[in-house]
């Protein structure tokens, strides 16, 4: 009896081969598409959460202050309203000069004992409204340092800005692209179920007519939709793998 339903199954199939081929190919491609497209919005957002997790931006302060000043304690508890989600981080000058002798110890000899360093402030950008972080910094911008240029602030903070509005419309445009590849899958799969729901109808009226057990009908389409559907991802996934190993 199995033997009977599976040739019977293939008997679809080889029906019109080139159809069948035809649903697989398009179908393994369909898959494939959705699934580089997934892979593609994931390693996004890693990119993403790592961008913002390690940009920091750094302040030099004026030597009037102290990070123990009461205005440069006021400046960091108002950085909280603009999002500030990580500790600021403090660099004394001493230990910035520390850094800087050991990438270049010949510095010393220039320094003449000398530390010219400021004390530096570091702010991590993560979760923060860049165009709030600069209204902070004008309000409070006695706090830094003559050298720091205003204006080279502001160009990096709207190009950090910038560089995370470019990653979420690349995120969204893939999404959408994502989005209707599923969709074309569930059409094809649509197409594919109405066209054995009316194969099976008429067959089953010949069915009644010799008395045949639904089974020998239904079967068959099952078999089929089966093996076009297991075919069809073992052919996405193994492209899948591909394109992974040599992108």
């Amino acid at each position: 009896m199995l033997k009977f339903l599976f040739r019977t199954s293939w008997q679809h199939i080889s029906r019109m081969p080139y159809a069948s081929i035809g649903v697989v190919f398009v179908f393994s491609f369909l898959l494939f598409t959705c699934l580089t497209g997934l892979s593609m919005l994931s390693f996004l957002m890693q990119e993403r959460a790592q961008i913002e997790s390690s940009f920091t931006y750094p302040l030099a302060l004026n030597p009037l202050y102290t990070f123990q000043s009461e205005r440069v304690i006021d400046f960091a508890e108002s950085l909280v309203s603009a999002g500030l989600e990580k500790p600021l981080e403090y660099i004394p000058r001493e230990q910035a000069l520390d850094r800087e002798i050991q990438r270049n110890p010949g510095i010393l000899a220039v320094l003449e004992g000398d530390n010219p360093l400021p004390d530096v402030m570091i702010i991590p950008l993560q979760g923060m409204d860049t165009a709030l972080l600069w209204k902070r910094i004008q309000e409070f911008r006695d706090l830094f340092d003559s050298g720091t240029d205003g204006a080279n602030i502001r160009m990096r903070l709207e190009k950090y800005e910038q560089s995370m509005q470019d990653i979420q419309d690349i995120w969204v445009v893939l999404l959408l692209f994502t989005g209707l590849t599923l969709l074309l899958m569930c059409m094809l799969l649509v197409a594919i179920l109405r066209y054995h729901l009316r194969l099976f109808a008429s067959e089953r009226v010949v069915g009644r007519l010799v008395w045949a057990d639904p089974i020998f009908i239904w079967w068959p389409h099952a078999v089929t939709g089966t093996l076009y559907m297991i075919v069809s991802v073992f052919l996405a996934l193994g492209l899948f793998q591909l394109f992974r190993y040599f992108f």
